[in-house]
């Protein structure tokens, strides 16, 4: 766990390792919840549309996409 501290503009900065496994580069759309006594950061998807695309078809089996997948978060 990282700790960060809140700039006098309110702004943080999230730690590299954490903006590189989240795909968070300048720019990127985020929203924020708010439960209470927690803030929760959630990457929004660059394309809703395109992130939907495939979820109840593929063109591959899903054996395929969890491997590759698996794969590419190992590396």
């Amino acid at each position: 766990m990282a700790t960060v501290i809140v700039s006098p503009k309110g702004q943080v900065v999230i730690p590299a390792n954490i903006r590189n496994r989240y795909g968070l580069v300048p720019g990127k759309r985020m929203e924020i919840l708010d439960f209470g006594n927690h803030i929760v950061l959630v990457p929004l998807a660059d394309d809703p549309v395109r992130a939907a695309k495939g979820i109840v078809r593929f063109s591959r089996c899903i054996a395929e996409v969890l491997a590759e997948r698996r794969e590419r978060n190992e590396q």
